[in-house]
Order: structure tokens, then C-alpha cells, then sequence
């Protein structure tokens, strides 16, 4: 996770350039006091309890954990960009069960993209929720309907290109899961990461 890295500058106090400042800021990690950049309280617990648990390190097999520990520690905190992710990740799994979202990065970034009452005067994706039951196709579906409707065409291919496939979305989710069934199921935390195949 490269915000272990940015936080370690931090806390060491080395200079960090202004893009990694407006990133890991926008997450709540670190802020400005006068002309210093240091760790929030955020930051800073989240840092503690990576080294608690010996993941503070860019080890890939430990993305999900670091993940889930960064969103718990968000909620403690009542950030609100983790406080509306995580009730996003709420509102996706009552139309349909995490697997679904989690087989695919498709599914997991349209919904976000698709989630913006102010861009057209109303919400796509609640319109999809309320008759389609949360289902949001995949991306072969998309372009079949482009191939189609040659006025939604231009539209649905700037959607595409703009839709999400990094892998780290998939495990940011995964870890949103995780924070859920600690909350609501803890006995089904150990097998549902084990089907994931994370150590």
C-alpha cells in the first residue's frame, strides 16, 4: 500500500511532494499545520496498528488487511470519506450479496460511477437498484448496448473508459466486507477469506 510508505515520511518528517499531500489528505492520513505535514490522529492510529500487527510493510499479500484496518480505524475516527464508502458498501450488499460485486471490478466501480444524482438531475444507479434489483450487467453487456443505440453510444463508451479496473479496488472491497462481517457475522470472516485466497 504505497500510504504506508507516504505515512512513514511523515512521521519521519521528510519532505513529501504536494500531489502525495492533496492524496493522503484527502483520506484524513495527514494534514498541513503551518508549513509542516504531519500525521493526523487518523494517521497515526492507523500507522500504530499496522505495526501492531505486523503488516506495516509493502508485503501485497497484506493489502486486504492493511485495508480493513485503515477502514476501521476511518469509522472509529468518523472520517467521512470511509464513513460514506463503507455505507455505500451497506447500501450494495442489501440489493445483492458481496460475491456478486466481488466478481468483478466492473461491478464494483460502475455503481460508484453510475452513483451521481447531480450529474444528470438524477441517480442512475438508484433508478438501476429500484428496478433491476441492484444488477448492473458487466462490461461486455455495455458495449452490446453501444454496438446498438447509436445516440447512447458516445455516452456508454466515455463510461467505459472511465470505469475502474485497478486491482486494488477489488481488494479495498474486500476489506469493506471484512469491516461488515465483523459487525454482523465474525464466525464466516475466516472462511469467506479463505475462498478469497488471502493469507
Amino acid at each position: 500500500m504505497a500510504f504506508y510508505k507516504r505515512l512513514m515520511d511523515v512521521e519521519a518528517g521528510r519532505a513529501v511532494v504536494p500531489q502525495v499531500v492533496t492524496d493522503v489528505g484527502f483520506a484524513g492520513l495527514i494534514e498541513r499545520s503551518g508549513r509542516a505535514v504531519v500525521l493526523t490522529a487518523f494517521g497515526s492510529h492507523v500507522l500504530h496498528e499496522w505495526r501492531r500487527l505486523s503488516i506495516a510493510n509493502v508485503d501485497p499479500d497484506f493489502e486486504v488487511a492493511r485495508a480493513a484496518v485503515m477502514i476501521r480505524a476511518g469509522l472509529d475516527h468518523d472520517v467521512l470519506l470511509f464513513r460514506r464508502l463503507y455505507e455505500r458498501w451497506l447500501r450494495l450488499v442489501a440489493l445483492r450479496p458481496a460475491a456478486y460485486w466481488l466478481q468483478s471490478n466492473w461491478r464494483l466501480t460502475l455503481p460508484e460511477y453510475l452513483d451521481q444524482p447531480d450529474a444528470l438531475g438524477f441517480n442512475p444507479f438508484a433508478m438501476m437498484a429500484a428496478t433491476n434489483g441492484g444488477a448492473v450487467g458487466d462490461q461486455a453487456d455495455w458495449e452490446a448496448w453501444a454496438a446498438v443505440d447509436v445516440a447512447m453510444k458516445p455516452h456508454i463508451d466515455v463510461m467505459i473508459g472511465r470505469t475502474d479496473n485497478r486491482r486494488g479496488r477489488l481488494e479495498f472491497c474486500q476489506a469493506l466486507e471484512l469491516v461488515r462481517l465483523s459487525e454482523t457475522d465474525p464466525d464466516s470472516m475466516v472462511p469467506t477469506i479463505m475462498t478469497w485466497s488471502i493469507p
